[in-house]
């Protein structure tokens, strides 16, 4: 009869004062006689975080290299040294701590627990507790699951927390195929102690509540009877395969010596015999040189799992361990992740096929959301400008809450478009001005730059004030006055309004203070000014003093920042990286709230964004504009 089995685990919630890990693993052999490996850990909290998570990880994988790399000795006392040996190593580095390991190799269960973890079977409606640890010294036991059995293993906190109840409760859901699961982790996270709760369990059934791998009983003994090993005959196999082939030659096993009364068969016993033994000693050379190259090759097999399966540990270790930090301390959080990503994709990289390996990677796309506030989506296109006019290429965009202002510099052409609806308009052309150097929107008034003077278009293209800046310069607009980013001689000047249009420029730079805006590459203004100068350097001017932005939390680093945007109505800045394809958000003191990552904005040259409709629009030079949701609001 053959049993399958289904395995859960459950976790409390991270507080004050406690840490707890649940894990599951295998090998990574098919064969692998070791089986599945299932581990639960706790320790009191420590006050450097750090170190827990240092701690949690090395326990995980110190553990799995113990078993799995002493093939010689048997599951039962292979496990039960492995967990003697990591907790001698960790239990004087963190008060409490509890380990819980147990392997389920073809038809056997064993079970080690030591610090206060426990292991039980839920059978009839029953829990029987098989293990209870309550000193340093490591207890074991080893059996049969039987058809309808639950095993669990746990913390003491997982013990305390959970009845009968509660399993018959969640075992009756699972097999009406409903999430049974649910209920065990809504009271977990209640819990006075969650904190240290952990928990991991296997049912064994007929019928798999979900796709796992068949566990073959043949014998039947009474459920966790402690056994005695006899050592493995490791000569045996040999013997069997030199019988076999010997069979298929009319021989049964090796040759006996015979013994002839009659002198005239002598001659003929020893030449057959002769030829049989040189046979046979033919046959052995071959077989123990093959035995000898297949050997080293499955040693290198072996030990390349080995190395890859203690980094998947370390990885999958780290995925967890952001989860559960994720909403006490964001930044450690994405970190571990990130490294844990980087990990998974070396492992895909060197071509590892493991189902493992999938399923991390798989549990990685599907926690960047929640874990790393990483939006990865398929924006859509917002407006097609060379269907308004052909061979429109985007070199200005610029916004407010309402409309989007595009420009061709080489076309001549000034565009506006609606947020809202994408009514669009062309409201300047080649007739109306010699150049375009820069151009604005504020109040619902539009203005141009060129190298004359300052226009405000929608006023009969009204001359406000001349133009005695550099040929590179930018403007922008605030509390009514016009804000002049001169580039050469690196000065930003203010222009107060009056009745003509503006008045003549004023330095608005502090006295004293020289920053050289040669590479200024874009600018706003939202009661301070913010300007993007070089690759990546923010600054943030108050009062005509610059003060440094530094970005933290953000991952990967940004190298190039392509532009940058936001005003007085919105709440976070927006940095275009157009090179590998995302837009950060950022908060106004430079912390990482979360971004959004899709091959489009690769090549991407502008930014703009209107936190009211909920929506970034960003530009490519070959005259289209794609937008897209923004969820972090």
């Amino acid at each position: 009869m053959d049993l399958k089995s289904t395995s859960f685990k459950v976790l409390g919630r991270p507080r004050s004062g406690g840490w707890a890990s649940v894990y599951e693993s295998d090998s990574g052999l098919v064969s692998d006689p070791k089986g599945r490996l299932f581990i639960v850990v706790s320790s009191n909290l420590s006050e450097d975080i750090d170190d827990i998570i240092s701690f949690g990880r090395d326990i995980l994988v110190d553990l799995y290299k113990e078993y799995y790399n002493h093939a010689l000795s048997s599951d039962f006392y292979g496990l039960k040294n492995a967990v003697e040996k990591t907790y001698a190593k960790y239990k004087d580095r963190f008060s409490g701590l509890e380990i819980g390991a147990a392997s389920l190799s073809r038809d056997v269960l064993n079970c080690a627990v030591v610090g206060g973890a426990q292991a039980g079977v839920f059978r009839n409606k029953f829990l029987v507790k098989i293990l209870v640890s309550s000193s340093p010294e490591v207890v074991s036991a080893s059996g049969y699951p039987r058809e309808d059995d639950l095993f669990v293993l746990g913390t003491s906190a997982f013990f305390e927390c959970f009845e009968n109840s509660d399993f018959d409760s969640f075992l009756e859901k699972e097999k009406r195929g409903e999430d049974g699961l649910s209920l065990l982790r809504e009271k977990a996270s209640l819990f006075s102690n969650s904190s240290r709760l952990a928990g991991s369990f296997v049912y064994f059934s007929l019928q798999s509540l979900k796709i796992e791998e068949p566990i073959r009983l043949e014998k039947r003994k009474t459920i966790f009877q402690m056994e005695r090993f006899a050592k493995r005959e490791l000569f045996l196999p040999l013997e069997r395969v030199i019988n076999k082939i010997l069979t298929k030659r009319g021989d049964s096993s090796f040759p006996r010596r015979k013994i002839y009364v009659r002198s005239t068969f002598q001659g003929l016993e020893d030449a057959q015999s002769r030829k049989k033994g040189f046979s046979l000693a033919l046959f052995l050379i071959i077989f123990l040189s093959l035995s000898v190259l297949i050997g080293s090759k499955l040693k290198d097999v072996k030990e390349k799992r080995a190395f890859y399966q203690a980094k998947l540990v370390d990885a999958s270790s780290k995925v967890e361990e952001a989860k559960k930090i994720a909403s006490l301390d964001p930044e450690k959080s994405r970190e571990l992740f990130f490294k844990a990503k980087d990990e998974v994709s070396l492992l895909k990289n060197e071509g590892i096929k493991d189902k493992k390996l999938q399923e991390l990677d798989e549990d990685i796309r599907k926690s960047e959301e929640s874990v790393l506030k990483e939006y990865h989506l398929e924006p859509e296109l917002f407006l097609d400008l060379t269907l308004l006019t052909q061979g429109f290429k985007i070199s200005l965009l610029k916004a407010d809450a309402n409309d989007i202002l595009v420009l061709d510099r080489n076309g001549k052409r000034l565009v506006k478009i609606s947020f809202e609806n994408k009514k669009t308009g062309v409201v300047s052309g080649p007739d109306d001005f010699d150049n375009y150097q820069d151009a604005g929107l504020y109040g619902g008034d539009i203005f141009v730059l060129t190298s004359k003077a300052i226009f405000n278009v929608k006023d009969n293209k009204k001359e406000l004030s001349r133009n005695d800046f550099g040929d590179d310069a930018l403007i922008n607009f605030y509390a009514g006055n016009a804000y002049i980013l001169d580039k050469n001689p690196s000065r930003i000047y203010r222009l107060a309004p009056d009745k003509e249009g503006f008045s003549l420029p004023q330095i608005w730079t502090g006295e004293g203070i020289k920053v050289d805006f040669t590479s200024a590459k874009d600018w706003f203004i939202d009661g301070f000014i913010w300007v993007l100068i070089g690759n990546n350097q923010i600054l943030k001017f108050s009062r005509g003093v610059p003060e440094r932005v530094y970005l933290k939390g953000v991952y990967p680093e940004l190298e190039v920042i392509d532009s940058i945007y936001s005003n007085d109505e919105l709440k976070f800045v927006y940095l275009l990286d157009s090179k590998n394809g995302r837009v950060v958000v950022v908060d106004k003191n430079g912390n990482y709230v979360c971004q959004y990552v899709a091959d489009k904005i690769k090549g991407s040259n502008f930014l703009v964004v209107s936190e009211s409709q909920k929506k970034a629009v960003f530009s490519l030079p070959d005259g289209k504009l794609y937008s897209f949701e923004l969820k972090h609001l």
